[in-house]
């Protein structure tokens, strides 16, 4: 009886329990902010010491943030563009913004990457695809300029298939 008890609360704690996909896109989103902030925090360990402790410098080691980000399934291993084609309008119009990017989504395979960015390319939109090691490629829509290609680029990569899109100043 302990050691089923046991077993339950280890699956549990694995993070091994289902997910709630109709929240994926906003709990992918925030996943990936935090990624990107902890990222900027590294190396996490600062050489100097007070007291003979080693400082942290993170909230989150990035290898725990990359495993959370596998777990709720925030990787795209396939897509599809969608037929017809999304009509937004054209990016280029509105008042002017500090520039930003639209986070569309992470892709390990670089095949599909490729196509997401050659689905938004032939939309009018300038794409950047970086990589992270033992990740995969990540897709982004900008540099976007004005307040209008922000919404529509959000709308765009939401509108093919991409909740967890969102808006960042700068490509980690």
């Amino acid at each position: 009886m302990r050691l089923a008890i046991l077993g339950i609360l280890c699956l549990s704690a694995c993070g091994l329990t289902p997910i709630d996909t109709s929240t994926r896109g906003v709990a992918c989103a925030g996943w990936f902010q935090v990624y990107d902030r902890e990222l900027g925090r590294f190396p996490k360990f600062s050489p100097l010491s007070l007291g003979g402790e080693t400082v942290r410098r993170t909230d989150f080691p990035p290898e725990d943030l990359e495993s959370q980000l596998r777990q709720r399934r925030c990787f795209v291993y396939n897509f599809t563009p969608p037929s017809p084609a999304v009509d937004l309008p054209p990016p280029g119009t509105g008042a002017e913004i500090e520039r930003s990017y639209v986070h569309v989504t992470l892709a390990p395979p670089a095949r599909v990457a490729n196509r997401i960015a050659e689905t938004a390319a032939a939309q009018g939109y300038p794409v950047r695809i970086r990589g992270i090691p033992r990740l995969g490629q990540r897709v982004y829509l900008g540099p976007l300029t004005t307040a209008d290609d922000q919404s529509a680029a959000l709308a765009y990569a939401q509108a093919i298939g991409f909740p967890e899109a969102y808006v960042t100043n700068r490509i980690p």
